[in-house]
C-alpha cells in the first residue's frame, strides 16, 4: 500500500513540476509585455488621450498575404477578436504587448496557427499580456472572445520598441497611434 501511495505522490509532484515549468515558460516570455503594460499604462492614464475608433471599422479579416507585408493585423467576427502578424524578413520581428477591455470581459484565448513560440497570459478576465513572432513570409497570432465592454485598448510594441506598422479591419487601415483605442458600442 505505501508503494502505491508513494507512486501516486511522484506522480502527482511530477504533474506539480510540469505546471510550474509551462507556467514559467509563459511567465518569462510574457514578461517584456507586463512590463511594458506598466510603463505604457502609466502613460496612458496619465494626461494622453489617443484618437479612439469605432470598433465598426475593425470588422473582417484583410487580405494580407504572407510574406508581402510586415505589420500586426487587427479584425474581428462579430465577438471573436484576431492579432497577427506576418513578416517578410528571414530573422523575423518580435510582436509583444497588451490588451485590455474597459467594462466587459475576455475568454477562450487560443494560438491562431498552432506555433509554439506564441505566448499571452491573462490578468484577471480583462487583460491580455502577448508574445509572438512571424519571419519570412510566415503568419503568427492568436484570438479571443470579448464580452459586453466600452474601450477595447492595444497596445503593441514590434521588436521591443512602440511601431506605426498596425492596421485595422478589412481596408487594413493604418492606426496613427500606440495605443490603439476602439470604441465597441459603434
Amino acid at each position: 500500500m505505501n508503494t502505491t501511495i508513494n507512486k501516486n505522490r511522484n506522480k502527482i509532484a511530477a504533474g506539480i513540476a510540469a505546471f510550474a515549468g509551462v507556467a514559467g515558460i509563459v511567465a518569462a516570455s510574457t514578461a517584456p509585455a507586463l512590463a511594458q503594460f506598466g510603463r505604457l499604462r502609466d502613460g496612458f492614464d496619465q494626461g494622453r488621450r489617443p484618437m479612439v475608433y469605432p470598433w465598426s471599422h475593425a470588422d473582417s479579416r484583410p487580405s494580407v498575404p504572407n510574406g508581402r507585408a510586415t505589420g500586426v493585423f487587427i479584425w474581428h467576427d462579430r465577438n471573436t477578436v484576431h492579432v497577427e502578424s506576418t513578416d517578410n524578413h528571414w530573422f523575423g520581428d518580435n510582436i509583444n504587448g497588451f490588451i485590455e477591455i474597459r467594462g466587459g470581459k475576455f475568454d477562450n484565448v487560443k494560438n491562431e496557427h498552432d506555433k509554439d513560440d506564441t505566448r499571452y497570459h491573462v490578468i484577471g478576465n480583462n487583460r491580455i499580456a502577448f508574445h509572438f513572432s512571424a519571419r519570412d513570409g510566415e503568419t503568427d497570432g492568436f484570438k479571443f472572445n470579448i464580452h459586453d465592454g466600452n474601450r477595447i485598448i492595444f497596445h503593441i510594441g514590434l521588436n521591443g520598441s512602440r511601431t506605426g506598422r498596425i492596421y485595422y479591419g478589412e481596408s487594413m487601415t493604418p492606426a496613427g497611434e500606440d495605443p490603439i483605442v476602439f470604441n465597441l458600442k459603434k
